[in-house]
């Protein structure tokens, strides 16, 4: 029980910091066994550059991700803003940006680690897999305490503008803002990511709306789909905050805000979810589920509440916390996400060929 409060709170008394220690240490044995597998690049966590505003450093890029090396970034002072994983030698072969966005409680390195095998699949592995990819990974403040009170509107919108923002000024930055993106969030980086999609879609900058028109697909991991139901959210911000052992009173003094804020969320995603469809642009989505509970407390998020009618949806068998992470590319949950990403890249390849003439024609 004590891994899960360490994986989905982080934080806690005596004990749990204690834990939290040890948990650190073995992530640090993870990231250290991988800088040297990566061809011994030690100094990835100090040695950035940053792309942004000095006071604001959203976009980091290490040396080995800019020359076609995967890389693995800082685990704890590194966490917060966009970082990239991997890209090829040259970025014109890049046909994709595959943006990783992590749920409450996790970490942009973290979230994506196995810490048994010590693999952190989106640098280590899916790289090799999807070799046109550019890859990378977006962090943000994702205490519960913080996410789920009453001003918690203005935290998701400002994590998902900051988001949106660092993804905007990376791509034009590297004149690269045409390049289809495909997002995978886990938890309630979903709605972060949703929110993000209906800032750009909103927004009147064009490099800003062009993140949303860029996007060609989501895979959610465990996200929840509630819509405007507040008594499903209600559910699951119990669940969180029952693995977390706040106490009831806590909850009924959170729990309306933090329910209403995620279903307007919701709302506005799935209106524009419509609005591509019916311009012929449609957004490929693929849900993946939890098929295991967590200890002494169940689903997270149900099977019913993971999926969105009218869009694939797979079971991953681990629990809410675990269903991020893969130690080998035989994992069968690795297998089916990238297999999802490979289709729709292929899909999108197709659309644009060239022609005897050497013109470009949609197909």
């Amino acid at each position: 029980m004590h891994r899960a409060l360490r994986k989905v709170l982080g934080r806690g008394g005596r004990r749990q910091a204690d834990e939290a220690d040890q948990t650190s240490t073995t992530a640090d044995d993870s990231y250290s066994r991988f800088t040297k597998q990566s061809g011994g690049i030690q100094s990835l966590q100090t040695d950035y550059s940053a792309v942004t505003k000095a006071s604001t450093p959203l976009i980091r890029i290490s040396p080995a991700a800019r020359y076609g090396q995967p890389s693995s970034l800082g685990i704890e002072s590194t966490n917060l803003g966009l970082k990239v994983l991997y890209q090829s030698n040259e970025t014109t072969n890049s046909a994709v940006d595959i943006v990783f966005v992590h749920g409450l409680t996790g970490k942009s390195y973290n979230t994506w680690l196995h810490e048994q095998s010590g693999t952190h699949w989106p640098s280590q592995l899916l790289y090799k897999d999807i070799p046109e990819a550019r890859i990378l990974a977006f962090g943000y403040d994702a205490d519960m305490a913080h996410f789920w009170s009453p001003a918690s509107l203005n935290r998701v919108s400002n994590h998902a503008e900051n988001m949106l923002g660092a993804l905007a000024r990376l791509r034009g930055r590297t004149d690269t803002e045409n390049r289809n993106v495909i997002f995978i969030a886990h938890s309630l980086g979903g709605l972060v990511t949703q929110n993000a999609l209906s800032i750009s879609r909103a927004s009147a900058e064009k490099h800003i709306r062009d993140v949303e028109g860029s996007t060609i697909g989501i895979i959610f991991l465990g996200t929840p789909h509630h819509g405007s139901d507040f008594a499903a959210w209600g559910i699951f911000a119990s669940r969180l905050m029952s693995i977390a052992k706040r106490s009831n009173a806590d909850i009924v003094a959170v729990l309306q805000p933090g329910s209403e804020m995620l279903a307007i969320i919701q709302q506005g995603f799935h209106s524009l979810l419509r609005r591509r469809k019916n311009e012929g642009s449609e957004i490929y989505i693929t849900c993946f589920f939890e098929e295991l509970p967590v200890k002494l407390v169940g689903e997270v998020v149900t099977k019913h509440s993971a999926i969105i009618p009218g869009y694939s949806s797979y079971g991953i068998h681990a629990n809410h916390m675990d269903m991020t992470k893969f130690a080998s590319n035989t994992d069968q949950g690795y297998e089916d996400i990238t297999g999802e990403i490979y289709r729709w890249v292929k899909l999108q390849r197709q659309k644009v060929q060239p022609t005897c003439f050497g013109e470009i024609e949609e197909g």
